[in-house]
């Protein structure tokens, strides 16, 4: 019996494990866009196309950008920057932002929202100490008050992988964030990941 319920919960964490390193993939070194194209279809990721500029850096080619379905939050946008030459991937960018989705104004968002983006935070936080040791991290989320700052409430996390990749992670939750003095300020809601690979 105690052997089929660790084999259970065995079973358990590696599919826990595995839909983590699909929904937030790491090992990026030498991967092509194409080894992303299969993915995104694998998982139901559908091209997304924002309105807006585009900055292309030097030697890179059109990043692609795809949008994930989510419960209970802003849907997910991954961001794929790669080489113009030979389609490598350079770049990752995933973020949980409304603003992706909206015109005009940024909406203000309930305390029930902030706590979903925690939550989802510190989930993912849980899983890449797990796979890369503590993070060099910046603030906390204890104190929910500070939504209502100016500044509000944030954290940052930066890990830089055995292969060289970086991985910067960041959460900011305010209802009227002000960049500066002069800003009247604008909710802002969101988790940033970016995924970067060492440059040759």
């Amino acid at each position: 019996m105690k052997k089929l319920l660790f084999a259970t919960l065995i079973l358990s964490l590696s599919q826990i494990t595995i839909a983590f390193s699909q929904e937030i993939n790491t090992d990026i070194t030498g991967k092509k866009m194409s080894d992303f194209i299969r993915l995104e279809a694998k998982l139901k990721g559908k091209v997304y196309q924002k309105a807006g500029d585009i900055i292309i850096p030097g030697g890179m080619e059109m990043p692609i950008l795809y949008k994930r379905a989510q419960k209970g939050m802003p849907d997910l946008t991954i961001n794929y920057i790669f080489t113009k030459k030979d389609s490598v991937i350079h770049e990752i960018q995933y973020s949980w932002d409304p603003r992706n989705f909206e015109e005009g104004k940024p909406a203000a968002q309930s305390i029930e929202f902030d706590k979903a983006l925690i939550k989802k935070y510190n989930l993912v936080l849980k899983e890449l100490t797990a796979r890369f040791c503590a993070s060099e991290a910046k603030n906390d989320l204890t104190d929910l008050a500070k939504i209502d700052t100016n500044r509000g409430l944030s954290r940052s996390d930066f890990w830089t992988t055995k292969d060289g990749t970086k991985i910067y992670m960041s959460i900011i939750l305010a209802n009227h964030y002000k960049f500066d003095d002069n800003d009247n300020g604008d909710p802002l809601h969101k988790i940033d990941i970016y995924v970067n690979t060492k440059r040759k």
